[in-house]
């Protein structure tokens, strides 16, 4: 038989976000739960669709995981700038 639990919040997921979230609320006394879903890990191969151009003598193929704890585990420091079209505004 399974264990029932009860806490007074339930937090989605063990990201940076969910677990900043969940401090907070067990440091303001609430009792809180974290639930994490697994998932299957896809099997991803990067393929260059001229939307990041790299210079330099070592490019870098983004890769993509899931993993408990959320992106925080993978970011492998890339933080890529806008292109100008991502900051155009929608006028549609």
């Amino acid at each position: 038989m399974a264990e029932e639990l009860s806490a007074d919040y339930l937090v989605i997921g063990s990201g940076i976000i969910g677990s900043l979230a969940a401090r907070k609320l067990a440091l303001a006394g609430a009792s809180v739960l974290i639930l994490v879903a697994t998932a299957p890990h896809p099997i991803y191969q990067p393929k260059d669709n001229g939307y990041l151009v790299q210079a330099g003598p070592y490019p870098y193929p983004a890769e993509y995981i899931r993993q408990f704890g959320g992106a925080s585990w993978h970011w492998a420091a890339q933080a890529w700038r806008n292109v100008p079209n991502e900051l155009r505004k929608n006028c549609n």
